[in-house]
């Protein structure tokens, strides 16, 4: 079992880096640095679709707000685990220059879902749930 305090820090760290994340993907508008042609390539792609990275500020500052109020942690972690693994094989396959960072990250993000674990385990159930008749009731 991880200790509470250290998933209470965990948590506020990643709340405050997605925000920070937000901003930085709310406000480009040109490819960062990149190691290869190929992170250049798609980076430009995701820019030029116009939508896709005020989306995914907009989903960072929602999860964001949701982590530092510890209000839904498990609905905040389950929106950014899309966003961070594509971050994670992004800097894996195409621009290591900060692997270790998406790493650590990815770490995070995933010692903060097996903390909330007891949350997700209605995903993983095989049967259908069914609302009761209301004559039932």
């Amino acid at each position: 079992m991880i200790h509470p305090r250290i998933v209470s820090v965990l948590r506020i760290l990643f709340g405050l880096f997605l925000i920070l994340l937000a901003l930085i993907h709310f406000g480009q508008d040109a490819p960062g640095p990149n190691e290869t042609q190929a992170a250049l390539d798609f980076e430009q792609a995701v820019i030029n679709t116009g939508y896709l990275l005020k989306v995914m500020s907009l989903v960072e500052l929602v999860a964001a707000g949701l982590l530092l109020s510890n209000r839904l942690v498990a609905v905040a972690l389950i929106l950014t685990f899309p966003i961070m693994l594509n971050f994670f094989l992004f800097k894996l396959f195409l621009d290591r220059s900060t692997l270790p960072v998406a790493a650590a990250l990815m770490l995070v993000q995933l010692v903060l879902m097996y903390a909330n674990r007891v949350s997700y385990a209605g995903l993983f159930t095989s049967r259908t749930i069914t609302a009761p008749d209301s004559e039932e009731v």
